[in-house]
C-alpha cells in the first residue's frame, strides 16, 4: 500500500498501483496491514477503513497510539481500543488508557501532582479485563514485556552544567513492585530474560529479571534521533559491539567471535 499525493488531497493504491482510495482527503496515514488513517482537510478527528477501502470508523475519532496491531481510539474525553477488523474490543469508557505491549493497556485511576509523581492504576487485556487490582507506581509505565515494565520517572539535577528536569527509568512488576532500586539515563524492554541498560557514558550493560546488573555497561551504543538502539537477547545470546568490533555473549557476559 501506498500514500499517493495530488492536487486534490490524498488517497491510497494497493500493491499493483490500483486505486484503493480516491485521493480527496486531507490526510491519509497506514496505521497497520489492515487499517488506514483517513481526515478531511483541516479536520481534527479520523475515521479509518481496511485495506479495501471499506469504511470502519466514521471520521468522528482521534486515533492515538498503536501496538501489535492495536490501536486506542478516543472521543470527547473517552478513550477505547480497537483490533486489527476496526472492531472495539474495549469501549469507549476510560479517561486515561494507553496501550503498553503484551497485548495490555494500562488504565490511570489517578496521578499525583508534583515532579514527585505517583501514578495509580491498573492493567486491562485486550478483552477489557483486568488482570491486576490498582497498584502506584513511581513514575509513568511504559512498555511491558514478559511481565515487567519500564517506569519513567523525573528527576532534578541541579548540578553540573545544565540543570534542570531529566528522565530516568527502572522497571516493575505489573503489580507496582520495584525490581531494582537503581535509576538509569535509558532502558530497553525484556526479552528472553534480560533487558538492556545504559549508563551516563552511552554503555550499554545488561539485568536480569531478579533486577540484578548481571552484565555491566561496557558496550558501545549507537543513537538514532537521540535515542539509544539497543540491542537483545535472543536463544540466550546477544550481538553487542565493543571498540568497533562486533561480537555475541550471552547471559553470563562470555564472548563469542560473531560470524
Amino acid at each position: 500500500m501506498t500514500v499517493i499525493h495530488t492536487i486534490t488531497g490524498q488517497g491510497l493504491v494497493n500493491r499493483y498501483g490500483r486505486e484503493v482510495l480516491t485521493p480527496t482527503y486531507g490526510e491519509v496515514s497506514i496505521r497497520t496491514a489492515n487499517l488506514i488513517q483517513v481526515r478531511n482537510g483541516n479536520d481534527q478527528t479520523s475515521g479509518l477503513v481496511d485495506s479495501t477501502g471499506k469504511e470502519l470508523l466514521p471520521m468522528k475519532y482521534n486515533i492515538n497510539e498503536s501496538q501489535n496491531g492495536y490501536l486506542s481510539v478516543s472521543a470527547g474525553n473517552k478513550t477505547g481500543v480497537i483490533d486489527s477488523t476496526g472492531k472495539f474490543v474495549i469501549p469507549l469508557k476510560y479517561e486515561r488508557l494507553f496501550l503498553v505491549g503484551d497485548n495490555l493497556a494500562l488504565v490511570m485511576d489517578s496521578i499525583s501532582e508534583g515532579v514527585d509523581m505517583k501514578v495509580y492504576g491498573h492493567f486491562i487485556d485486550m478483552k477489557g479485563k483486568a488482570i491486576t487490582t490498582t497498584n502506584k507506581f513511581n513514575g509513568i509505565p511504559k512498555r511491558c514485556t514478559e511481565s515487567f515494565c519500564i517506569v519513567e520517572d523525573i528527576k532534578i539535577d541541579l548540578t553540573g552544567q545544565s540543570p534542570g528536569l531529566y528522565p530516568e527509568y527502572s522497571f516493575v512488576k505489573l503489580n507496582g513492585e520495584e525490581i531494582t532500586k537503581d535509576k538509569f539515563p535509558n532502558v530497553g524492554f525484556f526479552s528472553d530474560g534480560m533487558a538492556p541498560i545504559n549508563d551516563k557514558n552511552m554503555k550499554m550493560g545488561f539485568i536480569n529479571s531478579s533486577g540484578k546488573i548481571v552484565i555491566k555497561c561496557q558496550y558501545d551504543l549507537k543513537s538514532y534521533r537521540g535515542a539509544p538502539e539497543f540491542t537483545y537477547f535472543k536463544n540466550g545470546i546477544c550481538l553487542v559491539a565493543r571498540d568497533g568490533k562486533s561480537f555475541y555473549i550471552d547471559k553470563a557476559g562470555n564472548e563469542y567471535i560473531a560470524e
